[in-house]
């Protein structure tokens, strides 16, 4: 009768049964459909018996739909009324005490009250290590909202300590190729960024990387996407240019074989990215040739289409050619030859000095000879500007 019930698509079949209605009640409130999830929580709270167990689940999603509602004086009461409950039914060391501790301390932690939020979250931590223990996931979830309130209160320094010790219990506790050591390790290694420490920011997101890339899931590339652009952010601030272009081309290569969209904004960052490594390999007195170059070619493709075209323009070279570096090699060519005025706006003044400054020699190769030149740009052109 119980599965039939459970089965049951008609709302009178939950009549009567707690279990079923808190159930249906958690569902509301996934849906974000707030006042049905309180009326089936409420309803499974009038139908347990006074201080039993049963009820603390449906109290704490009333909590959730309080404050996901912004009533936060309901959200206290039922709070009370919940470690009321679980005091006298379970006892006042029972580790149920920690999630509704955390459950208070992120409403907290949302709303900048961050000194409460800190309270409650000391509480829930003193909780899970007295019921699972210092080594325990439970224990290492309490440190990573620790760590999620320093971020807040702009403490990197103290969010890093915290975000490390459960990083270390995760990776002892659910293993070193789990999803909550790759979601930690994006964290830890986008924060290292932001403290200068990059030799650890590039340990953490390379493994983050790397998980990624043989874990499937439906959100599998965006998570990599976004690792993987990470990882070249940080070889960005070390101007380590060989080990940038070849996680650029990477994390190029996945994104191609993993079909992200094409107009995903992951893509023209990588683009952005590739380029930057390459101008970079420029001297000097050439460091702002490539740039200068991709920008005449994107400004003549919005004559000829509108801006977003010019970037799907480059995009699709790019997925012609499979990886950056082809791109480089094998298009700069061609932007060369539709942009007639180079030449006109003293982008290339002398042939041979271009010659010179484009490094790498795969990147010089990608330059014309002399006589293309003077057959795409025209002669009239080329006697002006000699003169």
């Amino acid at each position: 009768m119980g599965l039939g019930r459970a089965l049951s698509t008609d709302p009178v079949a939950y009549k009567g049964d707690p279990s079923l209605l808190s159930d249906q009640a958690e569902v509301y409130l996934e849906m974000k459909d707030y006042p049905r999830a309180i009326a089936s929580a409420r309803s499974a709270i009038e139908l347990v018996r006074n201080w039993h167990p049963d009820a603390i689940k449906s109290y704490t999603l009333l909590i959730r739909c309080y404050m996901a509602t912004d009533e936060f004086d309901k959200a206290l009461e039922t709070f009370d009324r919940a470690l009321n409950l679980i005091d006298f039914a379970l006892g006042p060391f029972h580790p149920i005490h920690a999630t509704l501790y955390s459950l208070l301390g992120f409403y907290y932690t949302e709303r900048a009250k961050y000194d409460d939020a800190l309270v409650l979250y000391k509480s829930s931590l003193v909780c899970c290590i007295r019921a699972f223990g210092q080594n325990h996931a439970k224990t290492a979830e309490v440190y990573r909202d620790l760590g999620n309130l320093s971020l807040k209160k702009g403490t990197r320094e103290e969010a890093h300590i915290q975000f490390e010790k459960a990083f270390l219990i995760f990776e002892a506790s659910r293993g070193p190729d789990s999803l909550e050591c790759a979601l930690l390790g994006y964290q830890l290694a986008s924060l290292l960024l932001l403290l200068g420490r990059l030799r650890e920011a590039e340990s953490f997101a390379t493994r983050t990387v790397e998980y990624y890339e043989k874990v499937e899931s439906a959100d599998q590339i965006y998570l990599l996407s976004d690792a993987g652009l990470l990882l070249c952010r940080v070889f960005e601030a070390g101007d380590d240019i060989v080990k940038g272009a070849d996680a650029a081309d990477r994390l190029w290569t996945s994104m191609e074989r993993l079909e992200l969209e094409e107009d995903h904004p992951n893509r023209q960052l990588t683009l952005a990215i590739s380029f930057g490594f390459a101008a970079r390999n420029l001297p000097s007195e050439g460091r702002s040739f490539l740039t200068r170059l991709t920008q005449c070619a994107t400004d003549y493709m919005k004559d000829e289409k509108d801006e977003l075209e010019s970037m799907r323009y480059l995009q699709e070279k790019c997925h012609l050619y499979k990886t950056v570096s082809l791109f480089l090699k094998t298009t700069l060519r061609e932007l060369l030859q539709h942009q007639v005025d180079f030449y006109a706006n003293g982008w290339l003044l002398d042939y041979s000095f271009s010659r010179t400054i484009v490094q790498p020699a795969e990147l010089s190769e990608t330059l014309v000879d002399w006589e293309n030149f003077l057959s795409v740009v025209g002669s009239e052109i080329i006697l002006d500007r000699l003169k």
